[in-house]
């Protein structure tokens, strides 16, 4: 059952790739930020219905080296929860997306976006300069932390210049929401503070 599983969301997630190769655009940003408010509201009341919240995972955002916190989640929650899913659909439509993958592909590409543009020059070479005599004197909690923002910044690494262009507009909009869902919603308010120059 457990290689079904895994099968389907790996399925979802090949159809997320080409759909996000055609790289990210303004109104899609915009869109995302205009739709998180009501996307957390949905996710608190599924952890209140006794549902795990998909997106309350920001310890493993990464999937085969790409940034896929949403698409992940929501590739999970179809196969887990698929009425709670459907509810995400239904209500992702109301701010102009197509499906719940459709948001859940906008919001991996928005948010890789708003982060790349915050790393700091030469922040992926002095990740890459740690030895591993330095690793080792690392406290263990230390070093998952490390290994988790090395991670992420090869991921975000990979977003297009395009892409970044494209989120700037969309940034006041990103932060309004981010201030009025709080800094606690999982990786609606968590994902920006992950990398180095993080708000």
């Amino acid at each position: 059952m457990k290689n079904i599983v895994f099968g389907l969301i790996a399925l979802a997630l090949t159809v997320v790739g080409q759909a996000a190769a055609e790289g990210l655009t303004t109104d899609m940003a915009e869109k995302f930020a205009a739709s998180l408010p009501a996307m957390t509201e949905i996710a608190k009341g599924m952890k209140e219905r006794g549902v795990e919240d998909p997106f309350d995972d920001d310890e493993a955002p990464i999937v085969d080296g790409e940034f896929k916190p949403y698409s992940a989640a929501m590739a999970k929650l179809k196969t887990d929860h698929p009425k709670e899913h459907n509810k995400i659909g239904a209500a992702v439509k109301k701010h102009g997306f197509k499906s719940a993958m459709d948001w859940a592909v906008a919001g991996d590409a928005t948010i890789a976006a708003y982060m790349a543009r915050m790393i700091p020059p030469g922040a992926a070479e002095m990740m890459k300069a740690m030895t591993p005599q330095m690793l080792d004197m690392m406290p263990p909690e230390t070093r998952v932390q490390y290994e988790q923002s090395k991670l992420m910044m090869a991921a975000i690494a990979k977003v297009s210049q395009a892409d970044i262009a494209a989120v700037e507009p969309a940034v006041p909009a990103l932060e309004a929401a981010f201030t009025a869902i709080g800094s606690d919603e999982g990786v609606f308010g968590q994902m920006p503070d992950a990398m180095p120059g993080g708000r």
